[in-house]
């Protein structure tokens, strides 16, 4: 040995117990030798380590909101202090997770219910280690309000604004992801002359019989937007509230 070196003076059950305190993560090295036998008869083993230092829980951080939705891309970011990127290797239960193009992963989820992120790491033996588990609860995509000018629910509005619209929009309000849902149908009606009269509409526009539908009601009148219908970025059809305007 030559420099600076440390004797190991602690022993428990015939093993020799190195103890160090960590300046920094990442990977270690600690050389030695072994000392055989005593005196003149005495043999020098050398011996290498590697280790390395790194907190022992893995952080698992979604990176929109502590929950994943059902039918979108849900972006999380997985780290192991001292671990680079390349040897983590994160599994999900309840769906897929995989590398993103610009870092971070991507996670989808298939049901309702909860989702299990499990994550291994390569730690420098060769072997994968279970670095531990994050749970999430997963969650349908909420369903969106109909508008028309800004509108929801119900409300007063000028027979000309509302002439003026291309149609309904299906806002998902306070919503982090940007998705977008689109209106497959829905029905206006109003009582003209004591009769309910309607019509039925496939798609968000306002199309030249809506439009003409529009043009016969009266101020005060009030007209009803109903039997709303969006489809999702899964596909999957919801219903959505209905909309009660009154012409001014």
């Amino acid at each position: 040995m030559k420099g600076r070196y440390d004797s190991i003076t602690k022993y428990e059950s015939g093993k020799a117990i190195y103890q160090v305190r960590a300046g920094a993560v990442g990977p270690k090295k600690v050389k030695g030798l072994i000392e055989v036998g005593a005196g003149d008869e005495a043999k020098h083993i050398p011996f290498t380590i590697d280790y390395t230092v790194g907190e022992p829980a893995v952080i698992v951080s979604p990176t929109k909101m502590n929950v994943f939705y059902i039918g979108v891309d849900n972006p999380v970011e997985i780290s192991i202090p001292g671990i680079g990127g390349d040897k983590i290797f994160p599994s999900i239960t309840n769906g897929t997770i995989t590398r993103a193009p610009k870092g971070g992963y991507i996670v989808r989820v298939n049901r309702p219910g909860t989702a299990d992120v499990i994550v291994m790491a390569d730690i420098g033996t060769g072997t994968k280690k279970n670095m531990g588990s994050r749970q999430f609860r997963v969650k349908q995509v909420p369903d969106p309000i109909a508008k028309i000018a800004g509108i929801k629910g119900s409300g007063m509005i000028d027979k000309n604004v509302l002439m003026a619209q291309t149609g309904i929009v299906a806002d998902l309000e306070n919503f982090d992801f940007d998705l977008k849902f689109r209106i497959s149908s829905f029905r206006v009606s109003a009582t003209v002359g004591g009769f309910e009269k309607e019509v039925k509409v496939q798609g968000s526009q306002f199309n030249d019989q809506v439009i003409s539908f529009l043009k016969g009601l009266s101020k005060s009148q009030k007209v009803y937007f109903d039997e709303i219908y969006a489809v999702g970025p899964d596909g999957g059809q919801r219903k959505l509230g209905s909309l009660i305007l009154t012409l001014r």
